[in-house]
């Protein structure tokens, strides 16, 4: 055959190929699909675990759980249903079983890439988003130092400032007849103005302003969704990812509002600050022992190291610390829960305080009662959302099924606070006597498993120190000077109560009608 012929032979080979592919290519699209589903629910190594039909076929369930915006209640139904270990994916297992937490998260596990992988939103590298766990590692041994709790108490004094704020805030503007203080959103306020202080050395002013400063809590509350479907359909956000363009879509300097308008204030302070990286008289905050890390060639961390670890503790450390304030302050104002108030303000009521003192941190883990209350507030107000880990081989048994090596699983802090088979058949109930009377021994045991909360094993909560810090103090003061009521939809507010789970609890209308105490008068001059 010569040459030319041969040519248009293949041509029209292509040609007739291509138009059979046009003409049949839906046919093939579902011939593919049915491919994977088949393989996904008989074929697949997860293909024996209990779950929903669809959960085991397709990504997209999980997607339309979590636009529940009640995802955390859904899980915990799964697991009524299913028992301690479910198919939530084709490709992921939840449990609830508070005994498998040390198996899950041990020290060499890896993340799941893609539900926790935060770069799709513009961040960079630290130790909150790094997946390998020697990654994570190296990472953090160069700024775990600035979250000891040793350095936390050398910042004991910013976050009293901020707490006298709250209080001065909340006096000046809602202590008055015929005005309702929206609780949710002012102590997030606070939450902000704690955590980028301690992180960046100066707060953003969100109580100052009495607003959302910059719509950076818009910002986080529109995002969230979409990056929550991304993060659940890895080919859609790799297919965003190489998106030519989508950089035009991320948070920028030059934005006026949202992210990128946080990104200039994080990035001035630190161009500020770093001018004198070696004095040796630098605030005692976060971005001062950032400024003096060093990696492990000895080098220092550069400046974008820096912004990535001090705004990525923000977006860790504020929404998660307001959500444990509102769940605890909620469940101290509903009526049937008086007698635990009572008993609580009779120990606050008792502590003697010199005038317009904040008790200590250590003054304030001396009250037996408080103390049960906080634990109990830490452990149902836990976060709402999974956590992802990749399985190390070879694997575990659970509940008579084998979770192959590779596998990945996750546990739900808030699904797992609410284990009957360590809490007791009340474990959804408020209860601070169940941390009341028992041994140091039997106290351990339960607080290895609240203190899920903050995550678990070597990838914890960094900022766990600063967050117990700000409970303290903000809830004991709060209870000291101030008599509130928690206002209920059926009254007359002005807007209603909504929470909506968007991998964190969004959460307005928590009304509260204030009364100063007598004692405030004690404060006066700081007030």
């Amino acid at each position: 055959m010569e040459p030319g012929v041969e040519w248009n032979s293949l041509a029209s080979k292509a040609v007739l190929a291509a138009a059979l592919l046009k003409q049949y290519w839906v046919h093939l699209f579902f011939v593919f699909l049915a491919y994977r589903f088949i393989q996904r629910r008989y074929f697949h190594p997860l293909s024996g675990f209990p779950g929903p039909f669809l959960a085991s076929i397709t990504n997209w369930y999980s997607v339309w759980v979590y636009f529940t915006w009640d995802m955390q209640r859904w899980e915990k139904e799964l697991h009524e249903k299913y028992g301690p270990v479910v198919r939530y994916t084709p490709h992921l297992l939840l449990i609830s079983d508070h005994k498998y937490l040390p198996i899950v998260y041990h020290l060499a596990v890896d993340k799941r890439e893609g539900f926790q992988d935060m770069k799709i939103s513009g961040l960079g590298d630290a130790v909150i988003t790094a997946i390998d766990h020697k990654d994570h590692a190296r990472l953090k041994k160069r700024v775990a130092g600035a979250y000891s709790m040793t350095n936390i108490r050398r910042m004991e004094h910013i976050i009293d400032g901020h707490v006298i704020s709250l209080l001065r805030h909340l006096n000046n503007r809602f202590a008055k007849p015929g005005k309702l203080c929206d609780f949710a959103k002012w102590i997030q306020y606070f939450a902000y103005d704690v955590v980028t202080d301690v992180a960046f050395g100066r707060a953003i002013g969100f109580m100052e302003a009495g607003k959302d400063l910059g719509g950076f809590v818009d910002y986080m509350r529109s995002s969230l969704p979409a990056t929550a479907v991304l993060t659940r359909v890895r080919w859609l956000q790799l297919l965003v990812e190489a998106t030519p363009g989508m950089g035009y879509f991320m948070p920028k300097k030059s934005d006026k509002l949202g992210a990128g308008a946080m990104y200039r204030f994080r990035d001035e302070l630190i161009e500020e600050r770093a001018k004198t990286r070696d004095d040796a008289s630098q605030r005692p905050d976060l971005l001062s022992h950032f400024l003096k890390a060093k990696n492990e060639d000895g080098s220092p961390m550069s400046l974008k190291e820096i912004g990535d670890e001090s705004f990525l503790i923000m977006l860790a450390g504020s929404d998660t610390t307001a959500l444990v304030f509102r769940y605890l302050f909620r469940q101290l104002l509903i009526p049937s829960n008086r007698s635990i108030l009572d008993q609580l303000l009779q120990e606050i009521t008792e502590l003697e305080l010199p005038n317009n003192a904040v008790p200590s941190y250590d003054t304030l883990q001396q009250l037996t009662y408080f103390q049960a209350v906080l634990s109990e507030g830490l452990r149902l107000g836990a976060l709402p959302l999974f956590i992802p880990r990749r399985v190390t081989a070879p694997g575990f048994e659970i509940n008579g099924y084998h979770v192959p090596g590779g596998a990945a699983v996750a546990m739900n802090p808030w699904v797992v606070a609410r284990d009957k088979t360590l809490w007791g058949e009340d474990a959804e109930v408020f209860k601070p006597a169940r941390w009341l009377g028992i041994s140091k021994e039997e106290k351990w045991h339960y607080q290895k498993y609240a203190d899920f909360t903050w995550g678990y094993g070597s990838r914890g909560c960094l900022g766990k120190n600063i967050a117990l810090m700000e409970i303290h103090k903000a809830t004991f003061m709060l209870l000291r000077l101030f008599d509130m009521q928690l206002k209920e939809d059926g009254e007359d507010v002005p807007y209603p109560h909504v929470v909506k789970n968007l991998s964190l609890f969004m959460e307005e209308g928590m009304w509260f009608d204030i009364k100063a105490k007598e004692e405030i008068q004690n404060y006066a001059s700081v007030l």
